[in-house]
């Protein structure tokens, strides 16, 4: 018959052989639950909208997974996920544990008519005619956002243009489904140049699995109110845990 040690060390190998099983199974759901994420998220395309004072707010979903093998290794043929493979690669090692990166793409359009000053400050006189040649010059400002200025003359036209872009960047998670019970992961990106727009947008983030279960080695104490007496033993225990902070 097997003593108390033996049976003791027999319970451990079982819990600890249980807990590896628990372990890969639990693997294998994380790893459904990044491919379902990374399915939503490519589906998913770019809206824009305005906030509560005007500014221009562009949202897309955020490829949100826990394995960073998960979003490496999709096979797309869209050059904004090869883009956002590349960086996420090259940051690898930081991003591991819990980060994210993101790129965007903006482009701006400007239709715009001035008021044109003209000056006679080229002179060319040959065979007793006076040839005079104009330069026309243009200066704008659209709201401190976009400005410069247009000169042409008879040979060249020459256009400077000064450009500036406020971009604010938000990866954030909103409860959504039944009871707001569901997390949805989202990416907002404002422009604050009116002139200027987001024409490509994709995010990704590494997110911190929760543990499921916890494998304890300790000792565990009884009380017997009968006997009055307190009882400590070494024990091994597998939880499933409810709640955590």
């Amino acid at each position: 018959m097997l003593n108390k040690k033996t049976l003791i060390y027999i319970l451990i190998v079982v819990c600890i052989l249980l807990a590896f099983s628990i372990y890969d199974s639990y693997t294998k759901s994380e790893k459904i639950e990044d491919n379902k994420a990374i399915n939503e998220a490519l589906k998913d395309s770019l809206s824009t909208y305005r906030n509560k004072n005007g500014e221009l707010v562009s949202r897309i979903k955020t490829i949100n997974v826990s394995n960073i093998s998960s979003f490496l290794n999709i096979a797309s043929k869209d050059k904004q996920i090869k883009d956002l493979q590349e960086l996420v690669k090259e940051y690898e090692k930081r991003l591991k544990d819990k980060g994210s990166a993101g790129i965007v793409n903006l482009e701006g359009g400007i239709e715009q008519f001035l008021e044109t000053e003209i000056s006679f400050d080229s002179l060319n006189i040959k065979e007793n005619t006076l040839k005079v040649y104009p330069t026309y010059t243009s200066k704008f400002n659209l709201d401190n956002w976009v400005w410069g200025k247009i000169t042409a003359n008879k040979d060249t036209t020459l256009v400077s243009v000064r450009y500036k872009e406020k971009v604010s960047f938000v990866i954030g998670k909103e409860n959504t489904g039944f009871l707001g019970l569901k997390n949805e992961y989202f990416s907002d990106v404002k422009l604050e140049n009116p002139y200027s727009k987001v024409s490509s947008f994709r995010t990704y983030n590494t997110k911190i699995p929760q543990p499921r279960f916890a494998l304890t080695v300790g000792l565990a104490g009884t009380y017997s109110f009968g006997r009055q007496q307190f009882e400590a033993y070494p024990a091994v225990t597998l939880g499933y845990i409810l709640w955590s902070k």
